[in-house]
């Protein structure tokens, strides 16, 4: 035969790719004052209309199939948005605009990582009203 035998295991995974590539979510406020009742123009919606608070991120391979327990992912600012082992994420604090990067890191192999992000949109246009 030609050449030494090679294992017979799974093509090596090469990159991860992230979809979506962002992902854009609503930064709520909250509204601390003890005894005020909140009101929205918009009730029964997140606080702005078309941005929940919540997303999904899958992760892809190229060369192998690659499964969520194979994949680490982490936030940039956990305080703003969190991620779990499933690639959800979730705003967590209250009004704050601007981008979270989102990655993916392969756990066999920490060289090989994606990114994504997430923009908080604050909600600035709610209606929010103190009574």
């Amino acid at each position: 035969s030609k050449g030494s035998a090679q294992p017979t295991t799974a093509t090596a995974l090469t990159s991860l790719a992230i979809s979506p590539s962002s992902i854009d979510l609503n930064a709520p406020y909250s509204l601390g004052a003890s005894g005020s009742q909140v009101t929205s123009s918009n009730p029964g919606s997140t606080p702005v209309a078309g941005f929940p608070t919540t997303g999904q991120f899958t992760v892809s391979g190229t060369g192998a199939t690659v499964s969520a327990s194979e994949v680490i992912w982490t936030s940039s600012a956990p305080d703003l948005v969190t991620v779990d082992g499933n690639g959800v994420v979730q705003s967590v604090n209250s009004g704050t605009s601007g981008t979270v990067t989102i990655t993916a890191t392969l756990q066999s192999n920490p060289q090989i990582s994606a990114t994504a992000s997430v923009n908080l949109v604050n909600d600035g246009n709610a209606s929010l009203v103190l009574q």
